[in-house]
């Protein structure tokens, strides 16, 4: 009997496989040069739109910068000074803080351009301080605050304040903490401010005497919040803290008065 074999032919290795992988295969629209910039601008402004909504959202909620205008803060803060205000964080006497010129404590400036006043309100650019004062609190709703002690300090609630720390001082020499007297309580929901650096400081010192005594007391509205830490310029960067002589106030020995009378100081 004749043997009989049997042969198999077979394809070349990997052409099965690959006919069947390209039916399977989901074949990707081809996109022409037009659509592939299109898509681009998309993903670059959805990007943007989120970065804007994110910073809103950051200055809204959380932080605030602004750019300290004028020399009345000396030697802590400096003239263009970025700081950073929180706005989670509450103020408390000793604090610096931001607030609103709610009392025309300034004279009127010009209003910022339309896309000048859009990048602020988004927090992409910082307060020039046209509308803002920053200051150091020194008393708040109730508060009796007195200058000066025998030893020239300011006391609140009978308390001397110990201000060596950050009054502004220049060639060893400190500034005196006030040349000008006063005996005030602070209104309810009011506060009492002075800046560091007190001969270039119209603080609220120099409203106790305007024709409604009560412009000296911006309200506690008004703050944007206490100012956290300085941002720029990166040599100054400094955390802030509460000072600790303020910690060992003693509480206002009345409840704050809906108009804080100005015991002294005209």
């Amino acid at each position: 009997m004749a043997r009989i074999e049997s042969t198999v032919s077979s394809a070349p290795r990997g052409t099965a496989g690959n006919a069947q992988a390209s039916e399977g295969a989901v074949k990707r629209p081809h996109q022409t040069s037009g659509q592939k910039i299109r898509q681009a601008f998309l993903e670059i402004g959805i990007i943007v739109l989120a970065s804007i909504l994110l910073a809103a959202l950051f200055k809204a909620f959380l932080f605030q910068m602004f750019v300290i205008p004028s020399g009345s803060m000396e030697n802590t803060l400096q003239i263009n000074d970025r700081v950073i205000v929180s706005r989670i964080t509450e103020f408390d006497r000793g604090d610096i803080v931001v607030f609103e010129d709610e009392e025309g404590w300034m004279p009127e400036a010009a209003e910022p351009g339309a896309i000048e006043s859009v990048l602020q309100f988004l927090g992409l650019r910082p307060y020039t301080g046209e509308s803002y004062l920053v200051k150091r609190v020194i008393g708040k709703g109730g508060d009796r605050v007195t200058c000066c002690d025998e030893a020239g300090r300011i006391t609140v609630n009978g308390y001397a304040l110990e201000e060596s720390a950050y009054l502004f001082s220049e060639g060893g020499v400190t500034v005196e903490p006030s040349t000008i007297a006063f005996d005030v309580i602070v209104p309810e929901g009011r506060i009492f401010v002075l800046g560091d650096h007190r001969n270039r400081s119209a603080d609220s010192r120099y409203h106790l005497c305007d024709s409604d005594p009560l412009v000296a007391f911006p309200p506690e509205t008004a703050v944007r919040g206490p100012v956290a830490f300085i941002a720029f310029p990166l040599g100054r960067a400094t955390r802030f803290h509460t000072p600790e002589s303020f910690a060992n106030i003693p509480a206002a020995a009345e409840s704050p008065p809906g108009v804080g009378p100005v015991l002294s100081g005209c």
